[in-house]
This record gives structure tokens, C-alpha cells and sequence, in this order.
């Protein structure tokens, strides 16, 4: 009987996973009948593990939980995916990112054509230099989309930098209780940079 998915300890589940993983590639059981019907089993048991954790540390990241980040962190470095899974959220983050500045300055979305994106980098370029006359041409409404975009990347660089400053955070403080290793020296080489500065 498999107990239900909400009540599993998935740190020792994904421990276990490991373990059969590594007694499994240690040694040859082809052609027992036992052992390849189990590896179907523990092959969808490690996805809904990975699954699950995988839910916890976005869940974490959106409200902050120091708690439910590290029990995340965990469960992936029981599966020795901990560098794959940080570097996933890390890409995700980008890509977030990279979404909402050409959204910010996307022509449809400013409701002024292809001269709208010239328009918009005429004025991010006279905002940078001072006050300027009037843009020909530029219009009150695409200006306030525009701005309104702006606001929108800037509130998105925010947010991802908080959640990486605090991924790294977690990371620092957290180690495994069996080997005692710091998250933080797994995911960045003494001679690499911290996760804040590769995010930059």
C-alpha cells in the first residue's frame, strides 16, 4: 500500500530513491523478474517526488519561507539534483525577466506601431539626459503604457532579485543533517560567484 502523496516525508523518500538508485547501478540484476517490475515503481515514485519538491520551493520563493525552501533544497540534494533544480529556478527567474522588458517596449503593446518603439527609445534616451521638449509625435497614451511597462519590469526585478538573495540565504544556512555539507559550497565553487552576482 503507498500512503498518501500528501502525507510522505519526501526528504527520506527522495533519500530512499538514492540509495536504490545506487545499489541498483552497483550491481546486475538483469533478468530478475522482482527487480524490473520495482524499477517502473521507482522511476514514477522519484518524478512525483521531484515534482512535489519542486512545487514546495517555488511555493517557498513566492512567500519567503526559509522553512519550506530548505525542506525543498533537501529533498533535490537527496537527489542529487540540487545544482540542476537551483539552476532551473535561476533560468525561470531570467526568463521572467527577459518577458517583461520586451513586453515593456513591444510596439503592440504600446498601441503605436513600429514608430512607437523608436518613440520609446527617444524618450528613455531624454529621460536619461535631462528635460527635453516634447517628442514629436508622442502621444499621452502610449508614454503611460510605456511607463506603466517600466513600472512592471522594475517591480519583476525586485521581486526575482528578493527571491534569489533569498535562495541564497537559505542555501548558506542550510546543511545536511548526515554529512553535515553547506548547500551553499554545493551550488557555488570557492572560485565561482555567489548566486546574487550571477544573477546580476
Amino acid at each position: 500500500m503507498t500512503a498518501p502523496t500528501s502525507t510522505l516525508d519526501l526528504p527520506k523518500a527522495a533519500k530512499l530513491i538514492t540509495d536504490i538508485k545506487a545499489v541498483d547501478a552497483g550491481m546486475d540484476f538483469t533478468n530478475i523478474d522482482v527487480v524490473e517490475e520495482d524499477t517502473a515503481f521507482i522511476q514514477a515514485a522519484a518524478a512525483t517526488v521531484q515534482e512535489q519538491a519542486k512545487a514546495a520551493l517555488d511555493e517557498g520563493m513566492e512567500c519567503m519561507s526559509q522553512a519550506k525552501v530548505g525542506s525543498a533544497l533537501q529533498v533535490f540534494f537527496n537527489l542529487d539534483q540540487l545544482s540542476q533544480a537551483v539552476d532551473s529556478l535561476l533560468a525561470q527567474h531570467l526568463q521572467q525577466l527577459d518577458k517583461a522588458a520586451r513586453s515593456s517596449l513591444d510596439p503592440r503593446h504600446l498601441g503605436g506601431g513600429p514608430g512607437a518603439a523608436v518613440a520609446a527609445a527617444g524618450l528613455l534616451g531624454a529621460a536619461a539626459r535631462g528635460p527635453t521638449a516634447a517628442q514629436p509625435g508622442a502621444g499621452a497614451s502610449w508614454q503611460e503604457k510605456l511607463w506603466g511597462g517600466l513600472r512592471e519590469m522594475a517591480d519583476s526585478l525586485v521581486h526575482s532579485a528578493s527571491c534569489v538573495w533569498h535562495l541564497q540565504r537559505v542555501a548558506a544556512k542550510k546543511r545536511d543533517p548526515l554529512s553535515h555539507v553547506c548547500f551553499l559550497d554545493v551550488l557555488v565553487a570557492p572560485d565561482q560567484d555567489l548566486l546574487c552576482s550571477h544573477f546580476w
